[in-house]
Parts: structure tokens; C-alpha cells; sequence
């Protein structure tokens, strides 16, 4: 729409399903525990017993069903209130290519092909779909949409999935393709699922650069269910790419002219205490354990996205898994050598993270708080918001009251730019037209001015060494 305005859906139900998170898209959600099918509660068939026998933390998360339940619009805040396009399928991440085009990548809508349930799934599910949906779009003056890769892997039913992080440099696109997931020891993958890919943005041609998929099945660094997921994508001052795995914990440098996959850290899981759960969800006797995890109390870190600094360090953004504690969510700093510490604390449910002019960290949250009072109630959920970080580690809201967020982006003159209603609604029926859009909030990143000249000014500082780029071929 190019009414202006933001569109959105001011409430969500989500239904939930068995399996652990792998997609952004299945996170942020209202509980409906009346859905849960009985087996899964261990409540007996007469409907007597209410008690829960034994609840995984893979059975309690990400789910089947993503659906409005609120309608109305959600407009968004001050400064974000420009429109800049409309029409978007699941809309991801943004890029600035260095002439100021604007790029965005859309997960798409899944396809015909109907996958086998995963290994820990449920047979009466909505199931798994895949396509060649996902397509990666150029935004032109006016909201003008312009596909400039399209036929590239996506998947439906149980949140989004498909084409993710996004790198404009050298007058190349490059993209991490998602991949299967939870299914990926099942399926044969497409021509570039689970891949960083080159895509030209002036033909259009897609080329598989970097396999991880295949790394992920022959090494597994994540030492439980071989799945992949490609989320975030970020350029090194190095020249290397730098992707999360979302579905398999992991973060790998990608040499963009070889090819050659390199780990650089697996993500350690998430302790989970029986006092962080919704009340009664288990027993007083029953442990705390998640299967997929090897009965470890912890959830998944879901590393969604890749941000490297002015100075060349790399910063990995975490979504978490059930329950999506508010303020558990962190954005770790991670060394060449594989080696964490905690950059940001104090998150819930991290998305995307982009540096602007002005050399800070941005980090946009898909929701900011997500509340469990107990099994009768549907928690309480807020809309998410776009954070700046100070050089202290503290936080200060720049966006606030949208609908999943998702990519941001920066001009050249500070302006930010931000992916909205970045899901759809799988499971339910379609909505007349896509939703996603792309909002712009003016001046939140402007580079300082620098101050008036005293009588008799110092020499000029030396330029700054260029940004990295990746050579054209």
C-alpha cells in the first residue's frame, strides 16, 4: 500500500507446535494452550487428568499456526512514519549497494512440494511446504519494485524461510539462501538452499559460492540434530563473509572467491530454570529437559544475524528459543578465534543488527517483552522496536511500536530503513496482497557534524581507508 502509512496487526495467536526454533517467523506469538494436542500435554483422553505429565521444551515452541486476531492498523512511530515500499513476501534483510540502491530480500511463500513431517514432529500438523518462491527485490524511487533474482528455495507452514541476509559490495549481491531446517536430514536440498550465493542485480544470474548446507551434514559443529538454517550475512573488513546458521548454532567465514567454509564459533545454549517457564507448564517432579539438546536444561541461542564494527569486529545477534525470556536475549562479540562475550545484554528476541554513520550498533527486537501468567492465559506481547547502542552497552529506543521487525539498513546519510510485517500468516488463508513493508525513520544515525574551525584549525585528519569490498568478477 502507499497510503503512508504503517499496516499491521495489532495481535497474534500462536498455536503451538512441537518443535524446537529454526525461523524467525515462528517465534513472536500468543499461546493458545487449548490447541496443544493431547498427547502432547499427557492429559488423558477423558479429559479428567489436567495435569502435565511431561512437557519438552522442544514440544512447547515454534509453531503451527500464525494468525490475526486483532485487526487495525499499528501506526508506526514519529519518525518512522514514511512508507518507502509496500507489497513485500515476508521481507528479511536490507542492503545499501555504494550508488545508494536500496535491496531487499523476501523469504517468500513456500510452494507445492509437501515435506515429511521432522523427526520430532507430529503427523497431524499443517504440513512443511517448499518452493521457488523466495526472491530478492530492488527497491526504485517512488516504492517502484524491481525483482532482480527470483526462483530461489522457500519454505511455508511453520513460519517463513528461505532467502535471508543480504550483502551489496562490488556491484554484487550476496545472499544467504535458508535452508531446510528441522527436515534436513530428509530432504535433498534445491540447487542453492543452505548456500551464500552471488546473485548480479543487472542480469540476475545466481551462482553458489559457499555450500554450508554441506558442512553442516558432514560436520554438525552443533553436536545434536543436524539441521541448517542460513540467517544473517555481514561483509568483514577482511573481504570474508560472515554468516549465522540459525538452525545450527553456528557462525562461518565464507572466502566470497574460493568458496571455503571456515567455522568460527558454535553458540552455546541458553540455560533454562524451571522458575523461567509458564506456571504448571511441567510437574514439581518432572525435569527441566530438552531433547533436542540432549535433555540439557537450555534452549536454542538462534543466532539470526551478523554485524561487523568500524574496527572489524564481529557481532552475532540471538533470537533465543521457547520461552523468548524478555531481556535473555544478548548480542555476543565474537573473536577470530571462535572466542564469545557478551556485547549487549538486556534483548528479547534480536532480529537484525546493522552499524550506522555515526559508528554505533543498531539491533532490532521482533518483540520486547513476552509474558507467561500461566497455562490458562495467553501471555502478554508487545510489538518490537529498533535499539541504538551506546559505547557503554546501554540501549536507547529509536523505532518503537512495530510490527515484527525485522532488516534494517542505513543511508549514507543516516537514515534508517526497516523491514515490518515480516511474516506472513502460515496456515491461515493468504491476505488479499503481501504485507511486508519497508519503513524509513529519518535522521536516527546521522554522522556527528564536525565542530566550526577555531582561528587557526589543525592540520586535516587523514582519510579513512576505504570499506572492504568484494572484487567484481
Amino acid at each position: 500500500m502507499w497510503s503512508g502509512e504503517y499496516s499491521g496487526t495489532s495481535s497474534l495467536l500462536f498455536v503451538i507446535g512441537d518443535r524446537h526454533l529454526t525461523s524467525v517467523a515462528e517465534g513472536v506469538c500468543l499461546v493458545a494452550l487449548s490447541r496443544l494436542p493431547e498427547d502432547k500435554l499427557g492429559v488423558g483422553r477423558s479429559g479428567q487428568e489436567a495435569a502435565v505429565k511431561r512437557v519438552w521444551l522442544a514440544v512447547v515452541v515454534p509453531g503451527l499456526l500464525l494468525m490475526s486476531i486483532g485487526g487495525g492498523l499499528v501506526q508506526a512511530q514519529g519518525r518512522c512514519s514514511t512508507v518507502v515500499a509496500s507489497g513485500l513476501v515476508n521481507p528479511r534483510f536490507l542492503a545499501f549497494a555504494e550508488d545508494g540502491t536500496l535491496y531487499v530480500s523476501e523469504a517468500g511463500s513456500g510452494g507445492t512440494e509437501v515435506l515429511p513431517v521432522s523427526p520430532s514432529g507430529d503427523p497431524s500438523e499443517e504440513p512443511q511446504t517448499r518452493g521457488r518462491t523466495g526472491q530478492v527485490t530492488r527497491i526504485g524511487p517512488g516504492g517502484t519494485k524491481t525483482v532482480v533474482a527470483s526462483g530461489l528455495p522457500s519454505y511455508g507452514a511453520e513460519g517463513f524461510g528461505g532467502p535471508a541476509g543480504l550483502v551489496a559490495s562490488g556491484g554484487m549481491l550476496w545472499l544467504a539462501a535458508g535452508g531446510p531446517a528441522e527436515v534436513t536430514s530428509q530432504v535433498e536440498p534445491l540447487s542453492v538452499e543452505g548456500a551464500v550465493v552471488r546473485i548480479d542485480p543487472r542480469t540476475g544470474t545466481v551462482a553458489k559460492v559457499a555450500d554450508v548446507l554441506a558442512y553442516e551434514k558432514a560436520n554438525n559443529p552443533d553436536p545434536y540434530q543436524v539441521e541448517s538454517n542460513l540467517y544473517g550475512l555481514a561483509l568483514g573488513l577482511d573481504g570474508s563473509l560472515y554468516t549465522a546458521d540459525a538452525g545450527g548454532n553456528a557462525v562461518y567465514r565464507v572466502d566470497p572467491r574460493s568458496g571455503q567454509v571456515s567455522l568460527v564459533a558454535v553458540i552455546p545454549g541458553l540455560p533454562i530454570s524451571r522458575e523461567d517457564l509458564p506456571p504448571g507448564l511441567i510437574g514439581p517432579d518432572e525435569p527441566v529437559a530438552n531433547p533436542d539438546r540432549g535433555d540439557r536444561p537450555e534452549s536454542d541461542p538462534v543466532p539470526t544475524s551478523v554485524a561487523v564494527g568500524p574496527d572489524g569486529t564481529i557481532y552475532v545477534g540471538l533470537l533465543t528459543g521457547f520461552p523468548f525470556l524478555p531481556g535473555r536475549a544478548t548480542v555476543l562479540r565474537v573473536t577470530p578465534s571462535g572466542e564469545l562475550s557478551d556485547a549487549v545484554t538486556g534483548l528479547t528476541m534480536v532480529a537484525s543488527l546493522a552499524f550506522g554513520p555515526d559508528r554505533l550498533l543498531y539491533v532490532s527486537q521482533l518483540s520486547t517483552s513476552i509474558e507467561f501468567s500461566s497455562l490458562d492465559e495467553p501471555p502478554s506481547i508487545k510489538p518490537g522496536n529498533v535499539l541504538r547502542v551506546l559505547p557503554n552497552g546501554r540501549t536507547q529506543v529509536v523505532a518503537d511500536g512495530l510490527n515484527l521487525p525485522h532488516g534494517i539498513a542505513f543511508d549514507q546519510a543516516g537514515n534508517l530503513y526497516v523491514g515490518v510485517n515480516s511474516t506472513g500468516l502460515p496456515g491461515a488463508p493468504p491476505p488479499a496482497a503481501p504485507e511486508g513493508q519497508v519503513l524509513r525513520c529519518d535522521g536516527v544515525a546521522a554522522a556527528a557534524q564536525p565542530p566550526a574551525p577555531a582561528p587557526s584549525p589543525p592540520p586535516a585528519p587523514a582519510p579513512r581507508p576505504a570499506p572492504a569490498q568484494i572484487p567484481s568478477r
